[in-house]
């Protein structure tokens, strides 16, 4: 897998409120610890950090360049065709969240709970995925490219017209995965991974 970018800061980053935002670009701001309502689209936001922020509204077709998410609650939230770039987002509560759309280069899932999330239509490249919970979540007609999955769980995810060459699974729970026989060429399982999955190919293990 390339190198993937990771977020830096020019300068000091200033404490402020989420809330307060009414420029539609964002620049060098701390936003933490508070609950959001208001919603926001296509705000640009660059070189900032949520720290424990809970979000309850929308930040729909937003740009997000070097920015953290840490220890942030943005469950049922919508994203959609948000754009990041050099993110991280670590030990966040994204369940039920919808990025549909989105583009992710150079971003970073680290211990993460995304249990039905929307991944829908999205284009990943250079993405880190660790330790990070995507199970019933949805992949339609995604575009991956140099994304790595380590110790995630993946039960029960819907992945379809989502080509997995070279996507190595081999340390992630897949259980009662629904992929199309398709999109498996080139994918990497261990050996116990492939015995359950040649059912999909209509494979039968005497």
């Amino acid at each position: 897998m390339k190198k993937i970018i990771e977020p830096s800061f020019s300068n000091t980053l200033v404490e402020m409120q989420l809330c307060d935002v009414v420029e539609n670009r964002t620049e060098n701001a701390l936003f933490q610890s508070n609950i959001v309502e208001k919603s926001f689209a296509q705000v640009e936001f660059y070189e900032c950090e949520f720290k424990h922020v809970t979000m309850h509204g929308k930040m729909q077709g937003c740009l997000f360049v070097d920015v953290i998410f840490e220890h942030c609650d943005l469950s049922n939230t919508s994203f959609e065709e948000s754009v990041f770039r050099r993110c991280v987002f670590r030990n966040c509560r994204m369940t039920g969240i919808d990025m549909s759309l989105c583009t992710f280069t150079d971003v970073q899932f680290l211990n993460v709970q995304c249990a039905y999330v929307n991944f829908n239509g999205t284009k990943w490249k250079r993405v880190r995925c660790k330790k990070t919970i995507f199970d019933e979540g949805s992949l339609y007609k995604c575009k991956l490219d140099s994304v790595e999955i380590n110790e995630c769980s993946l039960q029960s995810c819907e992945i379809a017209e989502t080509p997995l060459f070279n996507i190595n699974l081999s340390t992630s729970n897949i259980q009662g995965i629904a992929v199309m026989p398709e999109n498996l060429k080139g994918v990497i399982v261990n050996q116990e991974q492939a015995i359950a999955l040649a059912s999909l190919l209509g494979i039968v293990i005497c």
